[in-house]
């Protein structure tokens, strides 16, 4: 019989017998829960083997559960994870019509490729509901601007409202990378809340600028949380940025963490918190090194 259950958080730690388990509950319970609308899974930390079969029970779990909402999945630092993998564990994602938020946590696995990117993408496309992203490559070394390309091509289709990516020490990303998120961020028109990582060292100035360039028209956005590349940063940059910042009518969060800026910017960062109205947030922090 079909089981009920509408809610299911799973978490698992490593240990010797972990892989066992841990195919035995997703093969016995998960195609059963095709009530479910929030599903979670951690596994923490990497076993040796079979990291590939264990996407693959998800994936034929999560295909059933068609009236899922909200999936997180936690897989960071598995490191024996390939492309074929995550295209099995992806594939599902087509069949969740009524999918409105997805969260996947990949940081620390440095083997993933841009071809995880592409596995990882393309299906998203076929999710007409999913109104908020998150997703963390943190540490993930050898994506690189193509990557980027695949996932900015994807944002568009989903017209995104929450948008969180994490690229820190990406560092193969450069700002043509950024170049094509930026163009994908022009192309979301109901954007409310976005939080980028930027703090990838082959990142400049032209980088900040992109991000800037994207967001320029976004008049819904209500919160901009971000870390950016510092090392090129002025005076004027800090101008450019609050000038696009204060124009957009119903923001009113705003964070932004400047990593390893060189130059003397102070002048502009004091500056940065005048003429705003008095229901915006703001905080701006320099920090000297990444």
């Amino acid at each position: 019989s079909q089981i009920q259950l509408q809610k299911l958080y799973l978490k698992f730690n490593n240990n010797e017998n972990a892989n066992l388990k841990v195919f035995e509950l997703l093969a016995d319970i998960l195609p059963e829960l095709i009530n479910l609308k929030v599903f979670n899974f951690e596994f923490l930390k990497s076993f040796d083997k079979d990291i590939d079969l264990l996407l693959e029970y998800l994936a034929y779990g999560i295909a059933n559960m068609k009236r899922l909402e909200q999936l997180g999945l936690n897989l960071r630092c598995l490191f024996n994870m390939t492309a074929q993998g995550i295209s099995r564990l992806a594939s599902a994602f087509r069949f969740l019509k009524a999918l409105k938020s997805l969260s996947l946590d990949f940081s620390g696995c440095k083997q993933l490729t841009n071809d995880f990117i592409k596995a990882l993408s393309e299906p998203l496309e076929q999710c007409p509901s999913i109104k908020t992203i998150n997703l963390d490559l943190d540490y993930c070394k050898e994506i690189s601007d193509l990557g980027l390309k695949y996932f900015s091509k994807a944002i568009p289709v989903l017209n995104v409202e929450y948008l969180k990516l994490d690229l820190t020490y990406c560092d193969k990303i450069t700002d043509s990378g950024i170049q094509y998120l930026k163009e994908g961020l022009e192309s979301c028109k109901q954007i409310r809340f976005l939080e980028l990582d930027l703090k990838c060292k082959a990142l400049t100035q032209k980088a900040v600028s992109y991000i800037l360039e994207g967001i320029r028209d976004k008049k819904l956005l209500q919160s901009v949380d971000l870390a950016l590349p510092g090392e090129y940063m002025t005076d004027n940059s800090i101008e450019n940025l609050k000038g696009i910042l204060i124009l957009l009518p119903f923001l009113k969060n705003i964070n932004v963490k400047i990593w390893g800026c060189k130059k003397d910017i102070s002048k502009a960062l004091k500056s940065f918190f005048d003429d705003w109205d008095d229901d915006v947030s703001i905080s701006l922090t320099r920090i000297h090194s990444a």
